[in-house]
């Protein structure tokens, strides 16, 4: 299984030889071992034999058992150098004897965080700024997230935070400034991922901001303004050049509100 996970083309012939090697048919090693000799070529491109001499000498009934446990250990054993770099490293910033304590998913927990995000644990962190929680616009938004699958709040966790899953400090929902002139349901959403704010414009249909959001979810991927073009008929509604003070205000009151 560590094979599997380190190189899943290696395993599965692996596991085909084995298979051949046991079998009273020798045409099928002929044909799952053709082109083999007891050598293999290691991930960065380097030719190990198992003897001297290995690159010229085919793999045959005689020798395959041994060849399999030989290649099976090689492969393992590569990055033995690599991952006694990570366990010093590790063991640099968490105690050997704490290590020994966790298990493989309680480190991926502590060190990336959780990857089930429930709408329960994104209300919970969640603030509003000079909005109401029972506003039309915040009822949308909601009735929008509890519709999305796991992968979609953690696009929309990416889109507003810069991270895909939680624990994050907070939840900032605020409205977009829209131009007096122009009505909201043209608008997507946008968010600033170091101050951890959503804007949503406010949407006349619950199905509009369901379709808004995951277009901005799924197709914005830069941070704030990076690489969006200084256009105000963009799609996503322009930059920050289109912000007047009050927006600047808005976003200086969320970021400085710790």
């Amino acid at each position: 299984e560590d094979l599997k996970g380190i190189d899943h083309t290696a395993y599965r012939h692996l596991q085909l030889l084995r298979c051949c090697g046991h079998c009273p048919e020798a045409d099928l090693l002929a044909s799952a071992g053709a082109g083999l000799t007891l050598s293999t070529t290691l991930s960065h491109g380097a030719l190990v034999e198992m003897v001297p001499g290995g690159a010229d000498i085919p793999v045959d009934r005689g020798n395959v058992g041994e060849y399999t446990a030989w290649l099976e250990r090689t492969r393992l054993d590569e990055a033995l150098p690599q991952m006694q770099a990570v366990r010093d490293g590790l063991r640099s910033i968490i105690p050997q004897p704490i290590l020994r304590l966790m298990t493989p998913a309680d480190l991926e927990f502590r060190v990336c965080g959780s990857p089930t995000i429930s709408i329960d644990s994104l209300k919970a962190i969640t603030q509003y700024h000079r909005i109401q929680p029972d506003e039309d616009v915040v009822v949308y938004f909601w009735q929008a997230v509890e519709g999305m699958s796991n992968a979609d709040r953690s696009a929309l966790l990416r889109f507003v935070t810069g991270r895909s899953r939680l624990p994050i400090p907070k939840l900032v929902v605020t409205l977009r400034h829209v131009p007096s002139d122009q009505t909201h349901d043209h608008f997507l959403p946008s968010s600033h991922t170091c101050f951890f704010q959503l804007e949503l414009p406010r949407y006349s249909t619950s199905a509009l901001m369901q379709q808004k959001l995951a277009y901005a979810i799924h197709h914005c991927l830069s941070v704030d303004a990076d690489g969006v073009p200084n256009r105000a008929d963009h799609p996503l509604g322009g930059t920050v050049d289109d912000m007047d003070d009050d927006d600047w205000d808005d976003l200086f009151d969320v970021a400085f509100d710790f």
